[in-house]
């Protein structure tokens, strides 16, 4: 369109901060102690458990029928859980 480089890469570099921010954070955290680490990674997951429950199940409710949002999110707690049998790491 008609928007110019030097701006694309602003923003870009705008949204993109804060995930360097955090990632510098999370390194700085967790080089303090093993319960500091555990502290936010247990953060970590409370708040992308409140997304996923908050977020995601009601917007998959509302595009498509209860019955295929439960079924399908049976279908990946059990591939969660299966994961570690084949290898995998949770």
């Amino acid at each position: 369109a008609d928007v110019k480089k030097s701006r694309i890469l602003l923003l870009g570099l705008l949204t993109g901060s804060p995930t360097a921010l955090g990632a510098w954070m999370g390194a700085y955290l967790g080089s303090l102690s093993r319960t500091v680490t555990g502290m936010c990674l247990g953060f970590a997951g409370g708040a992308m458990l409140y997304l996923t429950i908050k977020g995601l199940i009601p917007e998959a409710v509302r595009l498509r029928s209860t019955l295929c949002t439960a079924v399908s999110l049976a279908a990946g707690i059990a591939a969660g859980a299966a994961l570690p049998a084949f290898g995998g790491v949770i």
